[in-house]
């Protein structure tokens, strides 16, 4: 009896890897996740399958993955997450990604110790970058400094107010007649 169910447990085993799709992602990626709920009044067939996209913000283990929305963060299995492909990102979500992706992740500091030295230094040494290291510095130090610097202040009317992103807000040009403060 127990070799029936060994050879049976083996073939379903097979058939399963078969059609098995292993995904994985990586911290950073932007992935979609199955949505599942169901609301009264409202029909299943009409509402979108994916819900997102989401930040992947760490991986657990090769299946699980943990995921932040806007608000919130979950950790799911990798058959419920699809990969986003969409040409239009949010904006919240692209400066999530970039804050991600620029600061360390906890889990690539733990992997390597501060006090390792993997005396890496000799590829970086150049002796010709050196060369133009200096002769840099030489040309910076040696600009004149005798050469007007345009005036910071410009006339009250024509100033605007510079925006998040350091430029400079324009006035639609359909509202040119109108005095309006940004």
């Amino acid at each position: 009896m127990n070799s029936a169910h060994n050879t049976a447990r083996q073939h379903q085993q097979q058939q399963y890897n078969k059609s098995l799709c292993q995904r994985s992602f990586e911290p950073g990626d932007l992935v979609y996740k199955l949505d599942s709920s169901t609301k009264v009044g409202i029909s299943t067939k009409l509402r979108p399958v994916y819900d997102g996209p989401y930040l992947v913000s760490q991986v657990i283990s090769p299946v699980l993955y943990r995921i932040e929305g806007r608000k919130r963060s979950s950790v799911l299995h990798h058959d419920r997450l699809r990969i986003c492909q969409d040409r239009d990102i949010p904006m919240w979500i692209r400066r999530k990604r970039h804050l991600f992706l620029t600061s360390e992740s906890p889990a690539a500091s733990a992997n390597v110790e501060p006090d390792d030295d993997w005396h890496l230094q000799h590829l970086f040494e150049d002796p010709s970058m050196a060369n133009m290291v200096d002769q840099a510095r030489k040309l910076v130090i040696s600009l004149p400094t005798d050469v007007p610097q345009p005036s910071p202040t410009l006339e009250p009317d024509l100033q605007l107010p510079i925006s998040r992103t350091g430029r400079q807000r324009k006035k639609p040009g359909h509202l040119r007649d109108y005095d309006l403060n940004f």
